[in-house]
């Protein structure tokens, strides 16, 4: 039970971590859009940041899963 709230805590962490993170790369591209340097780096960083936190997450469950 204990570890079923505390997966239920992660995944609803998790999921507006990935929403606060979405809202920063689309502000991004669209400062991408006008030519700033800021923007296009921002958005890029975002991108690679949600792609490997969501393999990292897979990775994770994987571990915890054979266990």
């Amino acid at each position: 039970m204990g570890l079923g709230i505390l997966a239920i805590g992660y995944a609803f962490g998790m999921l507006i971590g990935a929403f606060r993170r979405y809202w920063t790369v689309i502000s991004a591209v669209f400062t991408g859009t006008f030519g700033m340097q800021k923007g296009m780096v921002q958005a890029t960083a975002g991108t690679v940041m949600l792609i490997a936190e969501t393999l990292g997450t897979l990775v994770i469950y994987e571990l915890v899963k054979t266990f």
